[in-house]
C-alpha cells in the first residue's frame, strides 16, 4: 500500500512540475510600442529564462497598373524588410535559429502591428534541441497597399533545471 501511494505521489509532483513549466512565467506580453531598431531582452524566471529579440517589419505595397513593375529588395539582418511589392505578391525571409545552450529552448514567433495580419512564420512555436540550428522562412503576403510597418518578436523560453530539460525533450 506504500508504495502505491509514493507511486500516486511522484505522478502528481511530476505533473504539477509539466504544469509549471507549461504555465510559468509565461509572459509573452503585446509591446507597449513598435521596435524602430532590433532589441534585446533577458530575464530570469523561477523555472525558465526569457529571451526576447524584437525585429521591426517594413514592407511598401503598390498598385500594378502597367506591365513594368520596380519592385525592391532589403536584406538588411537588423530589421525584416519586405521590400516594394505590388499588391497580391508574397515576400519572404528566412530566420536562422541557432540553439547554443545545453540545453532545449522553446521558441514563440509573435507579430504586431499592421503587417501582423499579412505576416505568416512556417511555425509559431517549436522546441530547438541543445547546440542545433532550425530556419524557418517568414512570408509576408501584400494584401493591402500603402507603407506597412510592424514587428516580429522571437521569444525563448530556456530551461533553468535538468528536470524541466527533461520535460522539454519529451515535448518535441
Amino acid at each position: 500500500m506504500k508504495l502505491k501511494k509514493i507511486i500516486i505521489y511522484t505522478f502528481a509532483i511530476l505533473a504539477v512540475i509539466i504544469a509549471l513549466v507549461l504555465c510559468s512565467d509565461f509572459r509573452i506580453e503585446k509591446p507597449q510600442e513598435l521596435v524602430k531598431e532590433l532589441s534585446f531582452t533577458a530575464y530570469e524566471g523561477y523555472l525558465l529564462n526569457t529571451e526576447i529579440t524584437r525585429y521591426p517589419v517594413k514592407a511598401e505595397v503598390f498598385n500594378q497598373n502597367n506591365s513594368k513593375i520596380n519592385i525592391g529588395i532589403a536584406g538588411q539582418r537588423n530589421e525584416l524588410h519586405f521590400g516594394r511589392l505590388p499588391v497580391t505578391a508574397v515576400s519572404r525571409k528566412t530566420i536562422e535559429f541557432e540553439n547554443k545552450k545545453n540545453s532545449y529552448s522553446k521558441i514563440y514567433i509573435k507579430t504586431y502591428g499592421d503587417t501582423a495580419d499579412s505576416m505568416k512564420a512556417g511555425k509559431n512555436t517549436f522546441i530547438i534541441e541543445p547546440e542545433t540550428k532550425r530556419t524557418i522562412q517568414i512570408a509576408f503576403n501584400a494584401s493591402k497597399t500603402g507603407n506597412h510597418s510592424g514587428e516580429l518578436d522571437i521569444i525563448a523560453k530556456i530551461p533553468k533545471y535538468r528536470s524541466i530539460n527533461y520535460i522539454f525533450s519529451l515535448m518535441r
